[in-house]
């Protein structure tokens, strides 16, 4: 038990000393870790004295970050933290601080001589495609132990971010985004009729094309087909002369058949 506390006091140690690790790798002091590997970069490159300059900017976030992650688990795996407690730690970190999901892959000689391998996933991860490479941040690193070297992998999926400061800014090809539907505009009832210039007669108004035309009331001529024939007017003979022109009219009746004997 005592032993343990002191590797408990030990690895804490440790986790001081990573700190002051990233803070010799951002600047060191007076800038000496800046010009190391200005001169490193210098001489692999071949470039002449005073034509590389580098610039070291802070992380704004180390939840979604997977090389600071990965230096993480590997000054926890040195300390003597367990491989279960040390990876579920690191998971728990990414997934508080923003990312959509996250893997942690650790292989190697974890318990007793036979090499294997441990994968932790939470959250959503995408592994094809072209979002993969602006989605997924991922690191490798790997661990000198007494009983050989261990492999960390770590994998992390970042949010969308229109602003593209924790996230990319292009959104995911399969997100559908459903856009509310305009207003309705009154559509006019002769939307290709020409437009008739300024000025120009009122015409009397048409019946819409959508209508039919109202039908003309006419008043029929008398007689025709189906109508009631009329008779001559009052004391009117058909085919003889007018009342007034008949010679015989004003006469007394002759005798003949049929008359009355006197």
């Amino acid at each position: 038990y005592q032993r343990r506390v002191h590797g408990k006091q030990w690895y804490q140690r440790r986790v001081h000393g990573k700190q002051w690790y990233q803070r010799r790798v951002h600047g060191g002091e007076k800038g000496r870790r800046i010009r190391e590997l200005t001169s490193l970069v210098q001489k692999r490159f071949n470039f002449q004295d005073g034509t590389v300059e580098l610039f070291a900017e802070k992380v704004a976030n180390r939840g979604l970050c997977a090389v600071a992650q990965a230096e993480s688990l590997r000054y926890k795996l040195l300390g003597g933290l367990a491989v279960r407690r040390a990876c579920y730690g690191v998971l728990r970190f990414i997934m508080e601080n923003g990312a959509k999901g996250c893997e942690v892959t650790i292989s190697g000689k974890l318990r007793g001589q036979r090499a294997k391998a441990m994968k932790f996933k939470d959250g959503y991860m995408i592994c094809s495609g072209d979002a993969v490479k602006h989605y997924i941040d991922q690191a490798v690193r790997h661990v000198m132990l007494r009983q050989g070297v261990l492999g960390i992998k770590v994998k992390i999926m970042l949010d969308y971010d229109p602003q593209g400061k924790e996230g990319p800014s292009i959104p995911l090809p399969d997100i559908v985004k459903i856009v509310e539907p305009k207003p309705r505009m009154p559509v006019p009832d002769r939307p290709n009729a020409a437009v008739e210039p300024a000025g120009f007669a009122q015409q009397a108004p048409q019946a819409p094309l959508n209508e039919p035309a109202p039908i003309q009331q006419q008043a029929a001529a008398p007689g025709g087909y189906g109508a009631t024939p009329q008779g001559p007017p009052a004391g009117n003979t058909p085919g003889g002369p007018p009342p007034a022109q008949d010679a015989f009219a004003q006469q007394p009746p002759l005798g003949g058949y049929g008359a009355t004997p006197y």
